[in-house]
């Protein structure tokens, strides 16, 4: 039974990574930088494929699929590192909409510091329960990829925005259609939404 479910295991990866190689195929056709890449090292590349090949949601094999892309475009400045694949690999569904919600708002309005967000307009949009929205938002926290606003004292700014450069870095590779690297800073949320 154990090489059976052992040999399903193995057949459900290679799938999900023959639709990410898809995607990837696609985004390098669209960019046209089919044929031109630089290779992921091998230190970052096996625990890549390793995190993608559990994912079977869309979307986010989409993400895994812009990742790979912007990671192996030789004109691209973006430089993957270990901490964009543990974040992509922790993120559920949700949370990559609600990333996606924050980074076209905070396009949309200029906004580089404060994203507020609107549990009754956000769970009417995403289709999805208050509770839903916070588990996913508390995710969001654990992983570094937002901060409360008056959870973050002066000495912890710093910190605050190296990580949430890291964190905008991979998800202005992962959402921005222009192939730029547009720095920025921390996404908060404002205390009313705290539960």
């Amino acid at each position: 039974f154990a090489g059976m479910a052992g040999d399903w295991a193995a057949y459900i990866r290679m799938k999900n990574l023959c639709m990410i190689y898809d995607k990837v195929q696609d985004l390098q056709s669209a960019r046209s930088t089919l044929g031109k890449h630089t290779p992921i090292p091998t230190r970052l590349a096996i625990p890549l494929l390793q995190a993608a090949s559990n994912e079977d949601n869309e979307e986010l094999q989409e993400m895994w699929a812009s990742l790979i892309v912007s990671a192996t475009d030789p004109e691209n400045k973006f430089k993957l590192q270990k901490v964009h694949i543990g974040i992509l690999a922790q993120a559920e569904h949700l949370d990559a909409m609600l990333l996606k919600r924050m980074f076209i708002n905070s396009v949309s309005t200029g906004s580089d510091i404060s994203i507020s967000i609107q549990l009754p307009t956000t769970t009417r949009m995403l289709e999805v329960s208050e509770d839903e929205v916070r588990y996913s938002l508390e995710n969001l926290l654990r992983l570094g990829c937002i901060a409360y606003a008056n959870v973050i004292r002066p000495k912890q700014i710093d910190d605050a925005i190296e990580t949430a450069k890291k964190v905008m870095s991979m998800i202005n590779v992962l959402f921005d259609e222009k192939d730029e690297i547009i720095f920025r800073s921390v996404f908060t949320m404002t205390e009313k939404y705290r539960r």
